[in-house]
C-alpha cells in the first residue's frame, strides 16, 4: 500500500472517532444546561453562558452541511422545548439571562435559518409567553429580549406571526406582552407603545406592514384597555394640565386611534354624560384639547354644540360654584381653539365695534414703552387674529351674556378665574374683534370702577399676593389687549381690502 494510500484509510478511521467525540462533548453541554436550569447544578451557574456558548457555535459550524449529527441530537432530545420549560422566575438572574440570550440567538444570529422549523419556534413561543412574568425579576433583560425580537419582526413580519398559540384561544404573546407594558410610565412601557404605533404604520410602499388579523388582534386587545384609561381621565382630571408622563401617553392613544380608527366612543361619551355637570364641561374640554383623531374629535364636537352642553356651560357661568365656573371657561377656551365650533360660541357679527382704552384710569397707562409699548401688543393681537384666519359668522347670541355676567364679578372671583376669563376674551376677540360691543365696553367699565382708588401699580413679581393692585394691572392688560386687537384688525382689515 502506497504512503497516500495509507493516510487515506487512517483518515477514514479517526474521522468517526472525532464526529463521535465532538457529539458526545455537545450531548454533555447540553445536559449540563439542563442541570443548571434545574437547580441541580448550583455550584456550576457560573457556566451557563459559555455553556450555552458552546451549543450555539456547534450548531452553526455544521449548518449547511449534508449531515447534521448536532442539531438532529439537540432535536431528537427536544432540548430546546425542556429550557424553555425550565425558564420562570422562581430561577436567578443568573440562570435566566442567559437562557434569553440564547433563545433570542435563534432570531437574530446564523441560528435563525432553523427559526422556521417547528422544534424551535414552538418554544421560543412558550419563552415569549412567559415574559411578563420573568420582567419582575430581571426588567432589563426582558426588555433587551423581547425588543431584539420586535426589531427582527419589523424585518421579517412573518416571525411575528408565528409566534403563536391557538389552543385554547388565538393568541400573540409578544404583542400580549406589549399591550400589558404600554400602560406603564417604564422606559419598557414607552418601547411597547412605540412598538404598537409601528405596528399601524405604512410600508414606504403604502401598504400595511401586518396582516389584517394581527392588527385586528392588537385592536381587540387594546381597545378596552384605552377606553378604561380615557373613562379614567374624563371622571378624574379637574384640569387639563398634566404632567409630562400622562401628557406623553395620552398623545400615544391620539396617534394609535387615528391609525387604527374604528374605535367605539359611544361607551365613553355615554360615561361623560354620566358625570356631574362641571366635569362632564372638563372631560370634553380634555377630548378637544388632547386629540386629533377624527373617531375621537368628531363626536366630541358634536356634543360640545348641543344645546344641552350650551345648556350646562351656561348654568355653571351664572352658578356660585368655583368648579363649574373654570370648567366652563375652560371648555369655551378648547371650543373657540376648534374650528369647528366657532360658530356656536360666538355672537354675531356686529357693525358697530368700540373701544375701551379710554376707560383705563390715565395713571395705569403711564408705562408704554419697551416690553409695554401698545406696538408689542400690536403684534400679539395680530398672531392672535392670524391664529383664527377669516372670520367666521356666529350665531349665538347668549353665551356672551353669560361670560359677562361672570365677569363682572370680577372682584369677588378668585385670581385664577379672573385670569382665565381675560385669557378667555381676549381669544373670543381676536376670533371676532367686533366683539366689542357695547356691552363688552359697559361692563369693563362697571369692573374698572371697582378699582378707582388704585393710583400706581408694579410689574408683579412670581406668585404675588391677590392684592387690589394686583387685580388693576390684570385690568390694565386686559385693556390694552381688547385695545390691541381693536387696532390690528383694523389695520389688518384695510390691507386685505388693499390686496384685494
Amino acid at each position: 500500500m502506497s504512503v497516500w494510500g495509507f493516510l487515506k484509510k487512517a483518515g477514514e478511521l479517526i474521522a468517526p472517532i472525532i464526529t463521535t467525540n465532538s457529539l458526545n462533548e455537545f450531548r454533555d453541554c447540553c445536559e449540563n444546561a439542563l442541570k443548571i436550569l434545574s437547580s441541580l447544578a448550583n455550584d456550576e451557574i457560573f457556566t451557563l453562558p459559555s455553556t450555552f456558548e458552546s451549543i450555539s457555535d456547534s450548531l452553526i459550524e455544521e449548518m449547511n452541511q449534508i449531515d447534521m449529527p448536532c442539531f438532529n441530537l439537540f432535536v431528537s432530545n427536544s432540548y430546546l422545548q425542556k429550557y424553555a420549560n425550565l425558564l420562570g422566575p422562581s430561577l436567578s438572574n443568573a440562570q435566566i439571562s442567559p437562557t434569553l440570550r440564547f433563545f433570542i440567538s435563534f432570531v437574530n444570529t446564523k441560528l435563525n435559518s432553523y427559526f422556521f422549523q417547528v422544534s424551535v419556534h414552538q418554544p421560543l413561543t412558550m419563552v415569549v409567553s412567559k415574559l411578563e412574568k420573568l420582567y419582575s425579576k430581571c426588567p432589563d433583560q426582558v426588555h433587551e429580549f423581547a425588543f431584539e425580537l420586535w426589531a427582527a419582526s419589523k424585518k421579517s413580519p412573518l416571525i411575528l406571526e408565528m409566534i403563536v398559540y391557538h389552543i385554547p384561544v388565538l393568541s400573540y404573546p409578544l404583542l400580549d406582552f406589549f399591550i400589558e407594558a404600554c400602560q406603564t410610565t417604564s422606559e419598557t412601557g414607552s418601547s411597547s407603545r412605540d412598538a404598537l404605533l409601528s405596528f399601524f404604520s405604512r410600508t414606504d410602499s403604502g401598504g400595511a406592514i401586518l396582516s389584517v388579523p394581527l392588527m385586528e388582534y392588537i385592536s381587540g386587545k387594546l381597545f378596552p384597555i384605552l377606553l378604561s384609561l380615557l373613562k379614567d381621565l374624563s371622571s378624574s382630571c379637574a384640569t387639563i394640565q398634566f404632567n409630562g408622563s400622562l401628557s406623553t401617553i395620552t398623545n400615544w392613544v391620539d396617534q394609535m386611534l387615528s391609525r387604527s380608527g374604528g374605535f367605539p366612543m359611544e361607551p365613553l361619551m355615554e360615561h361623560i354624560g354620566s358625570l356631574p355637570k362641571p366635569k362632564i364641561l372638563v372631560a370634553l374640554s380634555f377630548l378637544l384639547s388632547f386629540f386629533s383623531s377624527e373617531c375621537v374629535l368628531k363626536p366630541a364636537i358634536q356634543n360640545c354644540i348641543s344645546p344641552s352642553i350650551l345648556g350646562i356651560i351656561y348654568d355653571c357661568l351664572d352658578s356660585d360654584d368655583f368648579e363649574g365656573q373654570i370648567s366652563s371657561v375652560s371648555l369655551i377656551k378648547s371650543m373657540i381653539l376648534t374650528d369647528e365650533c366657532i360658530p356656536y360660541i360666538l355672537p354675531p357679527t356686529s357693525d358697530l365695534p368700540s373701544d375701551v382704552l379710554s376707560l383705563l384710569p390715565p395713571e395705569w397707562l403711564v408705562e408704554l414703552n419697551g416690553s409695554s409699548s401698545m406696538e408689542c401688543y400690536e403684534y400679539d393681537a395680530a398672531s392672535r387674529i392670524e391664529l383664527f384666519g377669516p372670520q367666521r359668522e356666529g350665531n349665538n347670541v347668549d353665551l356672551i351674556h353669560h361670560l359677562l355676567g361672570l365677569f363682572i364679578r370680577f372682584k369677588s372671583l378668585p385670581l385664577s378665574l379672573c385670569l382665565s376669563i381675560t385669557q378667555l376674551i381676549a381669544l373670543m376677540i381676536a376670533a371676532e374683534p367686533t366683539l366689542v360691543s357695547s356691552q363688552l365696553v359697559n361692563t369693563f367699565e362697571s369692573v374698572v370702577h371697582e378699582y378707582k382708588d388704585v393710583q400706581r401699580f408694579e410689574n408683579p413679581q412670581e406668585r404675588p399676593a391677590d392684592t387690589p393692585e394686583l387685580r388693576a394691572f390684570i385690568l390694565s392688560e386686559f385693556g390694552k389687549e381688547i385695545h390691541s386687537t381693536f387696532l390690528a384688525a383694523e389695520k389688518i382689515m384695510r390691507l386685505n381690502t388693499m390686496y384685494k
